[in-house]
């Protein structure tokens, strides 16, 4: 069995990887967000593949300091394994070094719920709409 690494990156190693699984159906350039150049971004590499990728983005929720969570992916053949969940650990625990209560928060794409509640995030909101990519919720989660 191959190890996995969880790992800071820069944003080009994780385009991709963020353009296959979020953004297929778009030109390339849809998977580079506004936030990149101010996000910090995590990937988990296995056999110098980049097979699973997450940012987090200073960005208040309401009158909340927060880091959003934002383009998180994982690679089909990878799904189901616990590497999306080891990743998002450990870019929650360098996001909450040396803070206390950092409140984490992103748009969760209604699929994908269930996979952030297992991970100890909770619904915020309503369902809505984000126009050409579907049904999301607002999630979050508190770390120290």
């Amino acid at each position: 069995m191959q190890t996995v690494e969880m790992r800071s990156v820069d944003v080009e190693a994780i385009l991709d990887l963020r353009h296959r699984i979020l953004r297929a159906d778009k030109p390339f350039e849809a998977a580079h967000f506004d936030c990149d150049d101010a996000a910090q971004h995590f990937a988990a590499i296995e056999a110098d593949k980049v097979v699973a990728c997450l940012s987090f983005v200073e960005n208040p929720l309401g009158d909340d300091a927060g880091w959003q969570l934002r383009g998180m992916a994982c690679d089909a053949s990878c799904q189901g394994k616990g590497i999306g969940k080891q990743l998002l650990s450990y870019a929650e625990n360098i996001i909450a070094n040396d803070a206390e209560n950092i409140l984490l928060w992103c748009n969760a794409r209604e699929k994908a719920v269930g996979f952030y509640q297992r991970c100890g995030w909770e619904i915020i909101s309503d369902i809505f709409d984000i126009e050409h990519v579907g049904p999301h919720f607002k999630m979050s989660k508190r770390v120290s």
